[in-house]
């Protein structure tokens, strides 16, 4: 045992005959091992290093280093260890002279102060210096974290760590991607990118970066502030700000398409694209349907507003009325669903431009008719109308009479048969949209055909649409004619001559082959055919 072993635990047998008393004071050896921090070089951060509950922690380049100071006691040697770094100087009181490299750092003489300078070598592998009150001892009693960083990092801007993003409003901090659809901008409204920037290390990037903005393409004007009306450059602040991006005064209610380039420290970061709406400048209407009598018929078709570059606009707003006024024995009204609006305040909402257009209708008196023909229109802020195409809007009755037909006469097996139904009101017009083939309970629709199998079954509740209501059904594998049933008795009456359908079709497989009843029957006949040429010719040569 060494006599500084023996020392130790002589001290600590004096120690416990002491009792509880003395150990609830602060024994003299209580700091020993303790560190202070000294100073340091390639320091990252402005927050000076310092030890809490035995652990410190700062940030060094590669190459930088920290300087920290242990005291000790009587009878004690300190010691200093390091991994991932080495001991680059240490006090003359250290063991020795320290050499450039070494690991550890100690005390010859107890109770004396130890420092000792630790240099950072390898980036991304933390530097770890440790502190023993005595170099026997194999519990440290500080334990310093360093992180090692490469130079260049700490204040540098980083791409990856930085947020620089289009929002839907002016209170959004920056995310990490774009709000969906908030670069689709309402003609005069503006659009808004809001950007934090950091460095490698994400911290932020000190007040005094460089930040601009600067309109790359398009006729459009950036500021700090909504609704900017002039100028194509902008200095932001740093680290965090916003920017406003308008259309150019001289060009409202064109439609552009705009590209903001955003520069750090001298260096473009970041592009960011803007799509801004022009004024209406048509209206188009799809999917027209057929509307029922004496209804006021919602959901017609789908009206879309355009500008002239072909953007779908919201928030606009749109009429409808019918072409002819002595149509309005048939027609009564015409309708347009509100728009939804796109927007909030004067900032893009970010509510996607594609989102389902808006529905029209009309009202039907009693009257039904083949075809009334209807338009919309728009104010187009100058004192004028954009108005849509004419389009027919049809008022049909429920059917009282019903046909049946498939698409062929004739199917092969295997085949896909189509059947159409077909129903007209009273007076011949083609039925509207919301009539149902059946009612539950009532009138139950009932279609069926020897060796075709529905692909998908009729129900009750299934409507006509555009006059037509049509089934698939695979076909069987059975030859021959046959009939389907087709009956609707919700529209069967004596009335008007109806009752169910009888629809014809054949099954055939159209092959060419040949049987084998074919082929025997063609050889009996051959062999026939060539015993009485046989018997002639031997005839003949008797007679010879």
């Amino acid at each position: 045992m060494s006599t500084k072993t023996l020392r130790k635990r002589i001290a600590f047998v004096a120690v416990a005959a002491l009792g509880a008393g003395v150990l609830a004071s602060a024994p003299a050896s209580a700091a020993e091992g303790d560190t202070t921090y000294n100073a340091a070089t390639g320091l990252v951060g402005s927050t000076a290093p310092s030890v809490t509950s035995n652990a410190g922690t700062a940030t060094l380049t590669v190459g930088g280093t920290i300087t920290l100071t242990m005291a000790t006691a009587a009878s004690h040697a300190g010691l200093f260890t390091v991994s991932g770094g080495t001991v680059a100087s240490a006090s003359s009181e250290a063991a020795g002279s320290v050499i450039a490299g070494a690991k550890s750092a100690r005390q010859t003489t107890d109770n004396k102060t130890l420092t000792a300078t630790f240099q950072a070598s390898t980036a991304g592998t933390n530097m770890v210096i440790k502190s023993y009150a005595d170099w026997e001892d194999t519990t440290a009693v500080d334990t310093w974290t360093i992180t090692v960083v490469a130079a260049g990092v700490s204040g540098v801007f980083s791409a990856g760590d930085s947020l620089i993003s289009i929002t839907d409003d002016n209170t959004t901090t920056a995310l990490a991607a774009d709000t969906p659809y908030a670069n689709i901008i309402a003609n005069e409204d503006t659009g808004v990118i809001s950007y934090t920037l950091k460095d490698g290390l994400t911290n932020t990037l000190p007040a005094t970066t460089v930040v601009y903005a600067t309109i790359a393409s398009g006729k459009c004007v950036i500021g700090l502030s909504d609704a900017p009306e002039a100028g194509t450059m902008v200095v932001g602040e740093a680290p965090s700000d916003i920017l406003y991006v308008a259309q150019d005064q001289d060009y409202l209610d064109t439609p552009q398409t705009c590209s903001v380039d955003i520069s750090v420290a001298g260096a473009k970061v970041a592009t960011k694209t803007f799509t801004f709406q022009g004024a209406v400048a048509s209206l188009a209407v799809s999917s027209i349907g057929r509307g029922k009598t004496s209804t006021a018929n919602t959901g017609m078709g789908y009206l879309v507003a355009l500008d002239s570059a072909g953007n779908s606009i919201g928030n606009v707003t749109v009429t409808g009325a019918i072409v002819n006024a002595a149509d309005a024995a048939v027609v009564s009204a015409v309708s347009v669903a509100a728009v939804t609006t796109r927007r909030d305040a004067s900032l893009n909402a970010g509510t996607a431009p594609a989102a389902v257009p808006t529905t029209v209708g009309w009202t039907c008196t009693a009257t039904s008719s083949e075809g009334v023909m209807v338009k919309f229109k728009s104010a187009n802020g100058t004192g004028g109308y954009i108005y849509s195409p004419e389009y027919k809007a049809t008022c049909g009755g429920d059917p009282v009479n019903y046909t049946a037909g498939f698409d062929k006469a004739s199917y092969v097996p295997g085949d896909i048969a189509t059947l159409t139904i077909t129903g007209k009101d009273s007076k011949g017009v083609l039925t509207n949209d919301a009539a149902t083939v059946g009612t539950a309970t009532t009138y139950e629709v009932a279609i069926a055909g020897s060796n075709m199998t529905a692909v998908s079954a009729a129900t009750n509740a299934d409507t006509f649409t555009a006059g037509v209501k049509s089934y698939k059904f695979i076909v069987g594998s059975t030859e021959g004619s046959y009939q389907m049933v087709v009956n609707l008795p919700k529209y069967n009456s004596t009335t008007y001559s109806q009752a169910a359908l009888a629809v014809s079709y054949k099954i055939a497989t159209g092959s060419t082959a040949v049987s084998n009843a074919d082929v025997l029957k063609a050889i009996v006949s051959l062999i026939a055919s060539i015993n009485k040429q046989i018997a002639a010719l031997q005839k003949a040569l008797l007679k010879k």
